[in-house]
């Protein structure tokens, strides 16, 4: 009898010849391809968790995704903020504007009488 080859479904690949199994690809890779021999890692604003991922999802808004493989995204750091899914780097609050916690969507307007260079995590009190 003769043996058929059958296509790795979307997902998976299959890195050797004659191989009798194809291996799901691994998190922070993806496949939309059949009869793949590798899985290409995500872009950098995307991430996948799990194996066996068809699609890489762009990070979230409040993260974001500075290199390519990422199995999670990271939160922006204090005084930075990104308000758009799948970016590589987050913005710095603009002067006036604050932002006190990680993942900020936001900055935050300073209070009247206080004041902000820009990238800031909190306000000064403006001296007379």
């Amino acid at each position: 009898g003769q043996l058929l080859c059958k296509d790795c479904i979307e997902g998976t690949f299959s890195g050797t010849p004659e191989a009798v199994a194809c291996t799901p690809c691994e998190a922070g890779r993806a496949s939309t391809s059949i009869h793949t021999t590798f899985c290409p890692k995500c872009n950098p604003g995307e991430f996948s968790v799990g194996v066996g991922n068809v699609q890489c999802d762009p990070c979230p808004a409040g993260k974001y995704g500075n290199s390519s493989g990422q199995v999670e995204c990271l939160l922006c750091p204090k005084g930075q903020y990104q308000d758009e899914p799948g970016k590589q780097q987050c913005k710095l609050c603009a002067a006036g504007q604050f932002a006190a916690f990680e993942g900020s969507l936001v900055c935050s307007d300073c209070p009247v009488g206080k004041y902000s260079e820009g990238g800031n995590v909190f306000c000064r009190t403006v001296a007379f």
